[in-house]
């Protein structure tokens, strides 16, 4: 649980500083996570718009990508309630970033949001 309190107080503070974002591609590219094993999908509905995920990538937080990307590798050691709560505020960060169209995120739960946002901001 302390592990979990960290990430979240992580994720606050990036709110907090109001970050715009900009900063990821050169800190993105040293640290690149295996995307396939953490966030496998069979279809990524988020890259059908391009445009929206070239917005989020130049939004989100490097900070933030490195608290979701270790959120996505540990999430089958939390237990239900905290992952659901967990995912969950990762994905509003994320949608506060870009309002993706409804198409695109429809029937998407927040852990598969956060997959699929993953994905798009690291263009896989």
């Amino acid at each position: 649980m302390s592990k979990r309190k960290g990430r979240r107080s992580g994720l606050q503070k990036i709110r907090s500083r109001g970050h715009s974002g900009g900063h990821l591609s050169n800190e993105a590219k040293l640290l690149e996570p295996d995307v396939d094993q953490i966030a496998p999908v069979k279809y990524n509905s988020l890259l059908a718009f391009p445009h929206f995920a070239a917005r989020l990538r130049s939004r989100v937080d490097p900070e933030a990508v490195r608290i979701t990307v270790t959120a996505l590798a540990l999430r089958d050691g939390y237990e239900s309630p905290a992952r659901v709560e967990l995912f969950g505020e990762l994905a509003g960060y994320l949608r506060a970033l870009v309002g993706f169209p409804e198409a695109a995120v429809e029937g998407l739960t927040d852990e598969q949001y956060v997959r699929s946002a993953v994905r798009a901001i690291y263009g896989k």
